[in-house]
């Protein structure tokens, strides 16, 4: 007996393979054999003279297209005279019902898979020149308002979104959290961003840009890493610029390492932990952060500094009247923020300010105006003594406790409140040198808490989410709670608190904190802007660098007398000490950065002055 198929078995295998590669072929199928049975039908009563047309015998044309009125409409044929007339039309109203109606429910059914398709987000994306984020992360949603906000200027502009989130999930969660995009289409799709199918899918090699967002929890960094290597695989004909979000600073380094500077890195946590720690001592310092990273304000900008060839950066400070200049570009690539007064521009060389737009950078003409007087003589800036509480514990308090650690200029305790039942104080330690941590079980209970700021007097208090334990919306409620039970029992205390959801942050504001970190916002911004201007990533490295130049608030004592004066007064003080200023906060909290150098302003010393040094 042989094993080998025979002629029908292959015949039926080829068929049966053939109507699994989708509906549309069974669709062909039943059209074929529609076909064929019309052109059956016509022969029979063509070859007859059965005479279909109007009682009247009918070539094959005609018999045809006879045949086929029946077929799709089955009242047709009552008219019909004589019995093999009606015997045989009643076959082929019959036969077309059974095939016709077989064929339109599998079209209808098709075009109800397509849509069904459509939505699960696998179509392919024709955009050229948009902007791909890959990844889903709860910071998405600020990146995404900050490009908004960005091409608000343009008449049509494109971010496509790649993650493995369901596509009606994510424009459900788009809908709702960004509502009204302007200009701006936001399109989503779901696949795997380290896939280079899905990635040729959302059209990776016409982005203009691409932003790799890490994932949620231990791996976030694993699924950054493993997206990027994909991105740059990938064969193009130019370098896209790749924004890379990390948790790990190591990580990142060794991205950048690996891959060029193709590849941007920002390290959240780092950024947060530095502004937090910063702002412990400076109130108002993330609110001055967010002014300079976001898109609705003044931004920094590179522009041309022909007219400066040959002058010092101090001249410069004073020659641009809408613009804050903060610091130099050389001809070859070097950057340098707030260099020393008596820095020299050449030909070639680009100037750094903070500006309405790139245009608005205008040179305005040397101007000479004298260091006037100021009430207190100068000094290091603000000061790290004195004890502190820190509510709440995350990954980012290590963090925290190292920047703080490099700060402090002599003897400081820390106290560490955390609830043990998440995070035993036992299992906590802190690499610092010059602080001395406590780690305190179970004092963040709300009576404990109005105990300590009772017994301990301390001078900051840093509100904490739990982060790692925690849903955002989990973490940042324990935290209004917490600044809730802080209102009556503060004191004199500097509190700063650390919130995760943008959303939380007007109900935070009202609690009385001193400034707010909002976890999600300051690296999403910085992203977005080197997302739409890459050449930053220079400047901003050196502002959230460990080494570089950063921004302080000052007071206002320390430049400018009392009484009104015009800003380019304030800026003269602060370059006699050798910084830049950028613009000043007033005692209420109103930030403004980068007012006219004419303007006049009425600083107490109770105000302070945002400088660069």
């Amino acid at each position: 007996m042989s094993d080998r198929p025979s002629p029908l078995d292959r015949l039926r295998y080829r068929f049966d393979a053939s109507l699994a590669r989708g509906p549309w072929v069974l669709i062909g199928w039943l059209g074929l054999a529609t076909l064929l049975f019309l052109l059956l039908a016509a022969a029979i009563v063509a070859g007859f003279g059965l005479g279909i047309a109007e009682g009247e015998s009918a070539n094959f044309i005609e018999s045809f297209w006879q045949a086929l009125t029946r077929v799709f409409d089955s009242g047709t044929f009552s008219g019909d005279n004589g019995w093999a007339l009606r015997i045989v039309t009643l076959v082929i109203t019959l036969g077309g019902v059974f095939l016709v109606t077989a064929l339109i429910g599998l079209i209808a059914s098709s075009i109800d898979q397509r849509i069904a398709d459509l939505g699960k987000g696998r179509s392919p994306v024709l955009e050229t020149g948009h902007v791909l984020v890959l990844g889903w992360s709860a910071r998405l949603f600020s990146v995404l308002s900050e490009l908004i906000e960005a091409n608000s200027n343009q008449k049509h502009a494109t971010v496509v979104i790649l993650a493995e989130e369901a596509k009606t999930t994510m424009d459900d969660a788009v809908r709702a959290r960004i509502g009204d995009s302007g200009t701006t289409e936001i399109v989503c799709r779901t696949g795997d961003p380290a896939s280079h199918a899905d990635l040729a899918l959302v059209n990776a090699a016409g982005a203009r840009s691409i932003v790799v967002l890490a994932g949620e929890g231990s791996e976030g960094d694993a699924h950054a890493v493993r997206a990027t290597l994909a991105v740059l695989s990938q064969e193009t004909d130019r370098r896209i610029p790749i924004v890379v979000e990390m948790l790990d600073s190591r990580n990142a380094r060794s991205l950048t390492v690996a891959a060029g500077d193709q590849v941007l890195t920002v390290e959240a946590d780092d950024i947060i932990a530095k502004v937090t720690a910063q702002a412990c001592y400076q109130a108002g310092l993330g609110v001055v952060y967010r002014e300079l990273l976001d898109f609705a304000g003044d931004e920094i900008y590179f522009a041309d500094a022909s007219p400066l060839a040959g002058h010092t950066f101090g001249e410069a400070l004073l020659a641009y009247e809408g613009s804050a200049v903060m610091g130099r570009a050389s001809a070859a690539g070097d950057i340098a923020l707030a260099p020393p007064m008596d820095t020299r521009f050449e030909a070639g060389d680009r100037v750094i300010a903070i500006s309405a737009d790139d245009d608005t950078v205008t040179f305005g003409g040397f101007k000479d105006v004298p260091a006037p007087t100021a009430p207190r003589a100068a000094d290091a800036g603000g000061s790290s003594t004195g004890s502190m509480l820190v509510v709440g514990w995350s990954a980012l308090g290590s963090r925290i406790l190292a920047e703080l650690d490099d700060v402090a200029t002599g003897p400081r305790t820390v106290d560490v409140a955390v609830d043990d039942a998440m995070v035993p104080a036992a299992s906590l330690v802190a690499n610092c040198d010059r602080l001395t941590v406590r780690f305190l079980a179970g004092a963040d209970d709300p009576d404990r808490l109005i105990g300590l700021m009772t017994d301990n007097g301390y001078q900051h208090v840093v509100v904490l989410g739990y982060r790692d334990h925690l849903t955002p919306a989990e973490a940042d409620a324990r935290t209004l709670l917490t600044l809730l039970t802080l209102t009556g029992v503060r004191g004199g205390a500097r509190v700063v608190a650390e919130v995760l959801d943008s959303r939380d942050a007007v109900i935070a504001e009202r609690t009385g904190a001193d400034d707010l970190v909002v976890s999600d916002q300051l690296s999403s911004l910085m992203i977005a802007q080197l997302t739409e201007r890459p050449e930053l990533s220079r400047v901003l490295g050196e502002l959230f660098g460990s080494t570089g130049k950063s921004i302080s608030l000052r007071p206002a004592d320390l430049y400018v007398g009392a009484g009104e004066a015009a800003f380019a007064t304030v800026v003269a003080g602060a370059r006699a000490q050798g910084q830049v200023a950028l613009g000043y906060r007033l005692a209420g909290g109103r930030v403004v950065v980068n007012p006219p150098k004419s303007a006049p302003v009425t600083l107490a010393g109770t105000d302070q002055v945002i400088v660069l040094a």
